[in-house]
């Protein structure tokens, strides 16, 4: 597996695949929680993951779904009232509405891994980023061999896709960064923890604190929180952004 994996002070990256083109498929289950609509849509879906390894540090790498079945197209509950004028992920139905249309593109991009110097790390990343977003742009991991803790910066310049999630783009642009610091403890409970100061999609500049837990058969989950300069007035019912998170392979 391809990682940055702070659990071995050993390990920063780890390219275990031969060059060449690499290429797999399997069934998942895709949830939607806590719609207006009802508590759980879902979707069953294809994918195809495939990775083009160039060299040891530089390759493309691919995520490929087809909706065998969904009812997504049950999300016709508008949004409610938004704190930014542009929509930045509140439309997330819109683009799930899509999903039953073919073969959509959830991300393609190019990564780029170089050690200039020991313990310094940058990746450089570009194509389609995720399902809401492509783009351009960096990270800097500054990383000891042995210790629990990692600190580095991230910045990237961004384009909101349009719902059909192929390969068309809608009006919004932004650039966003952040500062992070990473820390596992060891202890007799172990979790990791990341805290991120820096600018978001919507521009706003504040803080995340992530606490999560990981196990050996890959099942992750953990709570986040952001604090941000969106007044309580202005975010409205919960007062700051907040919620958990899980993945279970």
């Amino acid at each position: 597996e391809d990682n940055i994996d702070l659990s071995d002070g050993d390990v920063v990256f780890d390219r275990s695949r031969p060059r060449g083109f690499n290429t797999s498929n399997k069934i998942v289950i895709r949830p939607f929680l806590a719609a207006r609509e009802s508590f759980l849509k879902a979707a069953i879906l294809l994918e195809n993951n495939s990775e083009y390894v160039f060299d040891e540090n530089f390759f493309f790498s691919s995520n490929l779904k087809y909706s065998i079945w969904d009812n997504f197209n049950d999300l016709v509950l508008p949004e409610p009232n938004q704190i930014f004028e542009t929509k930045i992920r509140s439309d997330v139905k819109d683009y799930l509405r899509n999903f039953d249309n073919g073969i959509i593109i959830g991300r393609a991009q190019f990564d780029y891994f170089l050690t200039p110097k020991k313990n310094n790390h940058f990746m450089i990343t570009a194509g389609i980023l995720e399902e809401m977003y492509s783009g351009i742009g960096g990270e800097y991991l500054y990383y000891v061999n042995d210790s629990n803790y990692a600190f580095g910066a991230e910045i990237f310049r961004v384009a909101k896709r349009d719902y059909k999630l192929k390969f068309g783009h809608l009006d919004y642009r932004t650039t966003v960064g952040h500062l992070n610091f990473y820390y596992r403890n060891y202890g007799s409970i172990p979790f990791d923890a990341k805290i991120s100061y820096g600018k978001y999609l919507g521009g706003d500049v504040g803080t995340t604190i992530e606490l999560s837990r990981s196990y050996k058969n890959g099942v992750k989950f953990g709570v986040f929180a952001s604090f941000t300069d969106i007044s309580t007035d202005e975010f409205g019912e919960g007062s700051f952004d907040k919620g958990v998170f899980f993945n279970i392979p």
